[in-house]
């Protein structure tokens, strides 16, 4: 298989993984409030943890930087937008520093996207829209 075959399988598990975890979270969304509280404490302490483990473990393997290809791709780009939303409070009952406690590379991750200048200037685009 070719570099660029190896990179989009990489690209993909990520991707599809985060995804998994943006669908469990989204069918606590219209739970009554105590069910969602115990879905999303279960989904913390459960699932969104051992995904979160091994993202961090992917990123290692890869080299730290980036997940495939050492450079940015889709892979990046989907789990900077996962850990953004994990990291924002916006969801009850998941702790803001779970990333945080749990896989503190994906934290500089974020970071690093972040300051990445094609991602800093869509948000100028997109405040100024």
């Amino acid at each position: 298989m070719s570099r660029g075959g190896i990179a989009a399988l990489l690209c993909d598990e990520v991707m599809d993984a985060a995804e998994d975890i943006s669908a469990r979270i989204g069918q606590t969304i219209d739970l009554p409030a105590d069910a969602k509280k115990k879905a999303r404490e279960e989904l913390a302490a459960g699932h969104i943890a051992r995904y979160l483990e091994q993202f961090q473990a992917r990123l290692k393997a890869a080299g730290g930087e980036h997940f495939a290809d050492k450079r940015l791709t889709v892979a990046d780009l989907k789990v900077f937008m996962l850990i953004r939303w994990l990291r924002s409070g916006a969801l009850d009952h998941i702790p803001k520093d779970l990333v945080d406690r749990v896989a503190p590379m994906l934290v500089e991750h974020l970071e690093r996207m972040a300051s990445h200048p094609k991602i800093v200037e869509y948000y100028k685009r997109r405040k100024a829209a």
